[in-house]
This record gives C-alpha cells, sequence and structure tokens, in this order.
C-alpha cells in the first residue's frame, strides 16, 4: 500500500483524527507501505510546525525538533554531517545547529 503524507499525519495528530486512516493502518497489518522519498520531510516538517503551534506536544515527538529546524534544513544538516562536508547557509537556526558540528560551519552567513 502507497500511504501518503496526510494519511500518516492523522496517525500523529489527535485533531487530524480520521476513520479512514485508522482503516489504512489495519489494513497495513503484515504488508509492506510505500512512501515516496520526500514523505518523510513532509511529515517531519508538519510534525515541527505542529510542535510550533502547539498541537503536539515536545515530549510527543522525535529528536528531529531539538533545534527548532524545518525537515528540509535538517535534512542538509544530516547530509552535511553524513559527508563530512562544509555546509553553507544563512538561515540562522541552521546556522546555530551547524555551529554544534563547528567542523561544518563555514562560517556566519
Amino acid at each position: 500500500m502507497v500511504i501518503d503524507a496526510s494519511t500518516t499525519l492523522a496517525w500523529c495528530f489527535p485533531d487530524e483524527h480520521s476513520g479512514y486512516a485508522d482503516a489504512a493502518l489495519v489494513a497495513l497489518k503484515g504488508k509492506d507501505a510505500f512512501v515516496p522519498a520526500v514523505c518523510a520531510l513532509e511529515v517531519a516538517n508538519a510534525i515541527v510546525v505542529g510542535e510550533r503551534q502547539k498541537r503536539i506536544h515536545q515530549a510527543e515527538i522525535a529528536r528531529f525538533t531539538q533545534h527548532s529546524l524545518s525537515a528540509y534544513d535538517a535534512a542538509y544538516l544530516e547530509l552535511a554531517i553524513r559527508r563530512n562536508a562544509p555546509l553553507a547557509k544563512l538561515d540562522r537556526r541552521l546556522e546555530k545547529a551547524a555551529h554544534l558540528y563547528e567542523y561544518l560551519d563555514l562560517g556566519a552567513g
């Protein structure tokens, strides 16, 4: 089954509860689920935004909110860390997070 981000997010946010999403989850039992590569970023970003809007609490979400980065910015940081490559950036939150990994920081953007 191919799952879209809105179905996944209905499982994350109580105010988006959906009988359809619940039925999809039941139908997945013992089967494979498929998503496009962008789905992880879309879901992660929606969770970060949801946390900022107080729709979900910090204790309920994963570690990627640690630096208040968008999922997209977190993906750039993760790639730089994985490749041990310098990170060119102008975004202040990304700059602050990259600073924790000094070898990645090209200096103030």
